[in-house]
């Protein structure tokens, strides 16, 4: 330590002091038992149940620190006067702070203590732990260091150069994130290999995973977040550096044999594909890939869906292995979220499968196309639509009633199609086109159109020849809540509505599809606010018809509802986690050459997604109001 001052000294009987001015009525701390262990009494509780935010300070130009303690334990009944400012190892004072204040925060559990300097050194670093006594017990924060104004031991700055980095475009400055003690930053375009040379200001010694590290001279992998340790006399402090690759989603490089466009939906382009999982999810090395376009209206937009096939079957992006693939571009949808957050939802009831979906970026023969949903393509599959899969021979008997994975879509653009006599327009999407022989093709005709039939006639409820023998009423209850949930009002098109059926079972409704249209606005829907609207679509008219299954209906919701209300702490981070990633790629593309569908294309997107955030959660509460007052 320094040469006491001496004004500051003659001044710290006046006021120096471990805990705050007293009060009538103080708390006693209790009496200490073991001399040899001074700071334990008979019930001493675990101190995790006293936390400090922080385990290293140092006092700002007031001379003063802030600790933030979160006090979680059932005894914590406490008051600002039970609270001291202790040794790392003992309950002396210490000699160069003391606690000149103690207040609880808006937060229930969580106080604020002002510590400041005494003045009897000019420089410091103290190690103090943080006492609390109530109910005759005792609680102890792990020690805090807290450093004087002059010596700051603190990470200053952090930046990547181009010249101890060639793989780098342009330097880049990492910025500062106080409230988790994070430098942020991110590459100007995809890296291959992310071990960099960071160069940092601080004056004491900083370690990554225990080895000293030199500015400008080390080298670390930051493909994932990396922790730097400052080590200095009083303790050290612990800052994230989060370097995103690119915008810190994951990269899908496609290369074309022939470095040529895309520009079919039904021709197959030969090519390869890597993958770099950005630290949250295995990579996919070099691999040999199939890839043509995809979709109806959304191939003819300027940012463009495609359909990808490997040779094998491959995992992607943490997802079971399959061949069949879906790069959804999300063209028209300003949020980026309608897609993926539909298919969260539908994740919340019983329907059987719903596609899982990852964001990443696309780049395509070098170029970057922007922010895609990669996504399991409807395919039958044991980890997909889990119906039998039909072989050509499958013509009579049990063998020829499944599986099917049926299609009702109004484009009627496929090869094995037909419309109902009440023209719902069905496509039989598996067994492949190929494979389909004209039985199977006729067999799953006639279940459709005297299921369609049955549903029609006035006996439909009857409970030993009524539609329910042949129908899934819960996947059906659920598919129409995800729906309306969604404000989709495809379903009464119908447009990529999916039901199947497995052999010797049920027509079943599901898996749900293309949610990124006139979705999660009223835009569209305008008859939809405050009321449920698709009732009356495909075959739910007369279903609802069925005492059973509006009761199941009203059963189901009661199930769900919690489950939506938690989603929230989702759609945030979705929110968040594209937020880089959407600059770049509305700076590309222009959701207005879709149309403007929506109704949020103009908004920048941080208010695009808010505002599908917000009707949806309104929705919930609309739907939710129905069913416990009206149904």
């Amino acid at each position: 330590m320094k040469t006491p001052r001496l004004l500051a000294t003659l001044l710290l009987g006046l006021f120096v002091a471990c805990t705050p001015p007293p009060v009538d009525d103080p708390v006693t701390p209790p009496d200490v038992e073991d001399p040899e262990n001074p700071g334990t009494t008979d019930e001493v509780v675990e101190f995790r149940s006293v936390e400090a935010e922080a385990t290293a300070l140092t006092l700002d130009f007031s001379d003063e620190a802030t600790i933030y303690l979160r006090i979680d334990h059932p005894h914590s009944v406490v008051t600002p006067e039970a609270f001291a400012l202790v040794g790392e190892k003992d309950d002396n004072c210490p000699e160069t702070l003391r606690l000149r204040k103690v207040e609880e925060s808006e937060t229930a559990g969580r106080w604020r203590l002002f510590v400041a300097d005494t003045f009897v050194a000019d420089e410091f670093a103290e190690r103090v732990r943080v006492k609390v006594s109530a109910e005759g017990k005792s609680l102890y924060t792990e020690p805090i260091a807290i450093l004087s104004r002059g010596m700051d031991f603190t990470l200053k700055s952090i930046s990547f150069l181009r010249e101890d980095n060639p793989s780098l475009t342009n330097d880049v400055t990492m910025v500062y994130e106080a409230t988790t003690t994070t430098f942020r930053g991110a590459t100007e375009l995809p890296l291959q290999d992310m071990n960099l040379i960071p160069r940092f200001e601080c004056n004491a010694t900083v370690k990554v995973g225990g080895e000293v590290i030199e500015s400008g001279i080390s080298k670390v992998n930051f493909s994932t977040p990396v922790e730097f340790v400052v080590d200095y006399e009083a303790g050290t402090k612990t800052y994230t550096v989060a370097l995103a690759n690119f915008t810190g989603l994951p990269i899908v490089s496609i290369f074309t044999d022939d470095r040529g466009p895309v520009t079919s939906k039904e021709v197959w382009k030969s090519a390869t594909i890597t993958i770099d999982g950005a630290g949250k999810f295995d990579d996919l090395a070099e691999t040999v890939v199939n890839i043509r376009g995809r979709g109806n209206t959304t191939w003819g937009w300027p940012k463009k869906p495609y359909a990808l096939k490997f040779e094998s079957k491959t995992e992607v992006l943490g997802m079971p292995k399959h061949k069949r693939w879906v790069l959804l571009a999300n063209a028209m949808d300003k949020s980026m979220i309608r897609n993926r957050l539909a298919f969260r939802v539908s994740q919340q009831t019983s329907l059987a499968w719903t596609p899982r979906n990852e964001y990443a970026e696309f780049f395509l023969n070098g170029r970057h196309m922007g922010t895609y949903l990669v996504t399991e393509h409807i395919r039958v599959d044991k980890n997909r639509v889990n119906i039998t899969e039909m072989e050509p021979s499958d013509n009579s008997g049990e063998a020829i009633t499944g599986g099917y994975l049926f299609e009702l879509d109004f484009h009627f653009d496929n090869e094995k199609q037909w419309r109902t006599p009440r023209n719902l327009p069905f496509a039989i999407k598996s067994p492949d086109e190929e494979d389909l022989t004209n039985e199977q093709f006729a067999w799953a005709q006639n279940y459709i159109n005297n299921l369609e039939a049955l549903i029609h006639t006035k006996e439909y409820l009857d409970p030993e020849t009524g539609y329910m023998n042949y129908v899934d009423r819960q996947s059906f209850v659920d598919y129409w809540l995800v729906f309306e949930l969604c404000l989709n009002h495809e379903i009464g098109n119908p447009g990529s509505v999916y039901m199947h059926k497995d052999r010797g079972g049920k027509l079943t409704a599901g898996p749900i599809w293309d949610f990124d249209w006139g979705t999660f606005s009223y835009n569209v829907s305008t008859w939809a606010p405050q009321r449920l609207y698709l009732q009356g679509t495909l075959w739910y008219g007369r279903m609802f018809g069925d005492p059973e299954f509006k009761a199941l209906a009203k059963e189901r919701w009661t199930e769900i509802y919690p489950k939506l209300l938690a989603l929230e702490s989702f759609v945030d981070e979705q929110i968040a986690y594209l937020a880089t990633s959407a600059e770049r790629n509305f700076a590309m593309w222009d959701p207005m050459d879709t149309g403007g569908v929506n109704g949020d294309e103009r908004l920048p997107y941080a208010e695009a997604a808010a505002r599908v955030k917000s009707i949806f959660f309104e929705r919930v509460e609309d739907i939710n109001h129905i069913f416990t007052t009206s149904w």
